[in-house]
Parts: structure tokens; C-alpha cells; sequence
């Protein structure tokens, strides 16, 4: 079963769920959900958060959400990652970039992503410089904002930007 197939299946769960606390300003009730969750289904799905968005971590997948509709324009949400992705999958550029997939569940939608098998915070050794060449590099750094060891990981030996909604016009 595909990550995203596995991310939908969890949807369907939890859609009901999600619906109610979708956009509700903070973390802690998407931590309560998940955390009933595993205890339920005896899973470890995690959670992580950003300045607006949490990224539910689940086996192979993560499904972001924004928790935070008031600062979206000024961080980047979910949608505008979902439109650079559109933009730039076919270019030169889309190797660099984990695919972001949007799909509808209850009455909202969320993106999903593949799972990293780690990030660069998790490593001394990975830096997206020795990664890309020169010319994407300074591309990137021309391009998006908030690049740090939290937002790129490597998945099945590839480096992969795994945050880019914070796109400097």
C-alpha cells in the first residue's frame, strides 16, 4: 500500500475528528487526536509543529494541515506549498522537493507527503549545499525561505525539501 493510500485511510478515520478542531488556532487539540489515536489503534503516529501548520507523522506518510488560518499569509500554508509544487513539479528543479498531494477529507483538505527516513537536524553530516549543484542552490536560496536542517531530510538515500510554503517573491 502507497504512503498516500495509507495517509487516506487514516483520513477516513479521522475526519470526523479533525473537522472539529481544523483551524483552531493552536496545537493541543491535534496532539489530544492523535495521541487518543494511538491509543485506540496502537499506533505511534507523531506530531510536529510549525509556526502555522502541524505535520501528522504516520507510517511512511505525513499529512500537514494549518492550524493557524491568521498567519498563513506571513509564514506560507498548506496551499501555497501545494501551489509551488504544482509550478515546479515538471521543471528542473522538482528532484529537490518531497511531492505534495491534496486531497479532501470530512469537509477540509489536507496535503500528504512522504515520510523522511530522517532529517538533516538528525545528522551531522548532511547539508543541502553538497547536495544540489551551485546553480539550484543559489537558486533556492533566491526562491525559498526557511531553509533549515528541520525542513530537508533524505528518503531512500535522496535528499528532499520537505518544507517550502515560505516563498520569498
Amino acid at each position: 500500500m502507497s504512503y498516500i493510500e495509507k495517509a487516506r485511510n487514516f483520513l477516513k478515520v479521522m475526519a470526523n475528528e479533525l473537522d472539529k478542531i481544523h483551524g483552531c488556532g493552536w496545537t493541543v487539540p491535534y496532539k489530544k487526536a492523535i495521541s487518543n489515536y494511538n491509543y485506540e489503534f496502537g499506533t505511534n503516529y507523531r506530531i510536529r509543529c510549525g509556526a502555522v501548520r502541524v505535520a501528522i507523522i504516520g507510517d511512511g506518510f505525513v499529512i500537514k494541515v494549518n492550524y493557524d488560518k491568521e498567519n498563513v499569509e506571513r509564514f506560507g500554508g498548506c496551499e501555497q506549498e501545494y501551489k509551488f509544487w504544482q509550478q515546479v513539479k515538471d521543471t528542473e528543479h522538482a528532484y529537490m522537493f518531497a511531492p505534495v498531494t491534496k486531497v479532501k477529507a470530512g469537509h477540509h483538505y489536507y496535503y500528504i507527503m512522504p515520510c523522511m527516513d530522517y532529517l538533516a537536524s538528525d545528522s551531522d553530516y548532511l547539508d543541502i549545499y553538497d547536495n544540489v549543484s551551485e546553480a539550484d542552490y543559489d537558486w533556492l536560496m533566491d526562491t525559498v525561505g526557511d531553509l533549515h536542517e528541520n525542513n530537508y531530510g533524505v528518503l531512500d538515500g535522496e535528499l528532499y525539501i520537505i518544507d517550502y510554503a515560505f516563498i520569498i517573491e
